[in-house]
């Protein structure tokens, strides 16, 4: 094994997402890659030989502490660290329950917090380490119906400026990388969305329907290989960016975050209302 290839751990790698994509580029360029999900069963098709399969569920800090103490064990070092485990939470949020927003912040912010207290303290002994989270345009330039995500993303956006300066003084970086619109599960894994017949938002159903599924059937879409290919190259520089924009619509929502706020609030409702 080549000393110089980095030694790689990734989160949410269930086939067909984001994290499966980010394994496969990788692994040509690392020593090893641990891909991680909840489920092994949702991680038997990868290519590579010098990809490794464990079970972490990042909700459960004794599941994360066994993945990332396995890796120290076999390999000595954590080199690039990512991120990406998440889950969708839509709706409006007087329809989405407080239950359903919390479990979305436990993957969405907390998983990513749980994870830095577990694997920094290992790049900080060695002085070296790349953390990327994998955050969202979303979390930049909330758009009706999608607040709870929006929210959860929005915060592990904050975790991310922050970490970014305390990890400084040891020589670690920290990335926030933001997909746009990026061909994945995410839709599949929430079972579809239906208004409540109840709900004070049935009149704007339609309207909810579309941006439920816009970001995987809008053409702009782009597929998760390619994704990879971009934000691997990205990955592997000597010197990471603070930010990072990929996938469909990145660069336009970049370019809204310039916009006054309420203009670009304003034009997100008009676009999703009707």
């Amino acid at each position: 094994m080549e000393v110089n290839k980095p030694v790689v751990l990734i989160t949410g790698c269930s086939e067909g997402g984001i994290g499966y994509a980010l394994c496969e580029e990788f692994a040509p360029h690392a020593e090893v890659v641990y891909a991680t999900a909840r489920r092994l069963e949702a991680m038997t098709t990868f290519k590579h030989d010098n990809i490794r399969t464990l079970e972490m569920d990042v909700c459960i800090p004794k599941s994360i502490e066994a993945a990332v103490r396995e890796v120290i064990e076999k390999c000595g070092r954590l080199d690039i660290v990512v991120s990406n485990a998440g889950v969708g939470a839509f709706g409006p949020i007087l329809d989405v329950s407080v239950d359903w927003a919390r479990a979305a912040f436990d993957t969405n912010y907390f998983g990513s917090h749980r994870l830095a207290q577990a694997v920094l303290p290992h790049m900080f002994q060695r002085k070296s380490g790349k953390f990327i989270l994998v955050g969202s345009i979303g979390g930049l330039v909330p758009v009706p119906w999608n607040g709870t995500y929006a929210a959860s993303k929005a915060a592990l956006h904050t975790l991310a400026d922050v970490l970014r300066h305390e990890c400084t003084p040891f020589n670690v970086q920290v990335m926030t990388l933001l997909p746009g619109f990026v061909k994945s599960h995410i839709i599949d894994n929430m079972h579809g969305f239906n208004v409540s017949p109840t709900s004070v938002y049935q009149p704007w159903n339609e309207a909810l329907q579309k941006r439920f599924s816009a970001s995987q059937t809008n053409p702009s879409c782009m597929p998760t290989k390619q994704f990879a290919k971009i934000v691997v190259k990205e990955l592997l520089r000597k010197e990471l960016k603070w930010f990072f924009y990929s996938g469909g619509y990145s660069t336009w929502m970049w370019f809204m975050t310039l916009w006054p706020r309420k203009w670009a609030l304003q034009y997100f409702w008009r676009r999703n209302s009707k």
